[in-house]
């Protein structure tokens, strides 16, 4: 009788917990989201190891639902490039040759600034016009304003933009597979994957593959550009989950080991070793803060009950226990 009514009690917390997880999930979207929800869903999160699998099983049954209701992207036509050429001086004088000089100096492109950041550091910057730039550690982007464009080139790592609306200067961003258009929105960037990949938070983005047709994304939406030139539609995502690294945690929700181990040896600029080649593979579902290296690892060792040793050079080495160690036990600290 006992062990009947201990189920039923542990349902209805279960029930209790996922209804929880579904609300947070829910306020974690709303535009006026304040700084003290922020912290108060982080302290939730945090208080017990079944509030992290509920708020990843939330967030699993929200993507799967939007997938399901997701319309096929809209494509917009390629905008084509004007390119302004000098007209032809038949007779030159000092006259024209001084307001030949004071238009070049007026269009020519403003000088690339560029800002990087090392490794294990994360910062933000605010740009000429009031966008708000903020790159991962060991990343690089040059930035060039001018009056009718803002241009940019993502060289390294990956960034995110917070785009003020200037509809008479587009905000163009360069990739070596193409090209990123928008008005005023924001979205991240990220060179780490295998193809450029775009998240877009609010908004709407154009992703322009190289001689392929544009896709447009919009909210909560992400697209490669190997994707995109395939014609694949874009994937429905919680771009703040995704973007988690913004509030210095990253949301793992399955990833393998040596998946997460490597995002965060790049993170931290501090090398991880997985002392058992079996380890690869191991699914980690677990929301890591960022605050140290030190930390970071032990929350991550703790959640797959690893052996977490560091050498003399300050690298890391995760170690499986014996027998091998469960992948369902999650802590945070």
């Amino acid at each position: 009788m006992k062990s009947i009514v201990r189920k039923q009690l542990n349902r209805m917390l279960q029930r209790h917990v996922h209804k929880q997880a579904l609300a947070w999930l829910a306020r974690l979207q709303a535009p006026d989201l304040s700084a003290a929800e922020e912290q108060a869903f982080t302290v939730w999160l945090q208080s017990h190891p079944s509030h992290q699998r509920a708020y990843i099983a939330a967030e699993a049954l929200w993507q799967n639902e939007g997938a399901a209701a997701a319309q096929a992207a809209k494509h917009a036509n390629q905008a084509k490039s004007n390119k302004w050429q000098w007209p032809t001086l038949w007779i030159a004088s000092p006259l024209i040759t001084a307001c030949v000089l004071a238009m070049f100096i007026i269009l020519r492109p403003a000088a690339p600034e560029l800002y990087f950041t090392p490794e294990g550091e994360r910062q933000s910057f605010t740009l000429a016009d009031g966008s708000q730039l903020v790159l991962q550690p060991n990343s690089r982007i040059s930035v060039a304003l001018s009056n009718h464009k803002r241009a940019l080139e993502l060289q390294q790592g990956e960034a995110f933009f917070d785009v003020a609306k200037d509809a008479a200067r587009p905000f163009i961003i360069q990739t070596p597979s193409g090209k990123i258009t928008v008005l005023g929105t924001q979205f991240a960037v990220s060179l780490a994957t295998p193809s450029p990949q775009v998240t877009v938070l609010e908004g709407r983005v154009a992703v322009a593959p190289i001689n392929t047709q544009a896709v447009e994304l919009t909210a909560n939406q992400q697209l490669d550009f190997q994707h995109a030139a395939a014609g694949k539609p874009p994937l429905n995502v919680n771009a703040k989950d995704s973007l988690a690294w913004r509030q210095t945690r990253f949301i793992f929700k399955g990833e393998p080991l040596a998946e997460v181990t490597q995002t965060l040896a790049d993170y931290f600029g501090r090398p991880i070793t997985l002392a058992d080649p079996q380890l690869e593979q191991q699914t980690v579902m677990a929301v890591i803060q960022l605050e140290n290296f030190e930390q970071a690892l032990a929350t991550l060792s703790q959640s797959l009950s690893l052996k977490l040793s560091y050498q003399n050079d300050g690298s890391a080495v995760l170690t499986s226990a014996s027998p091998l160690a469960p992948q369902n036990r999650m802590q945070t600290k």
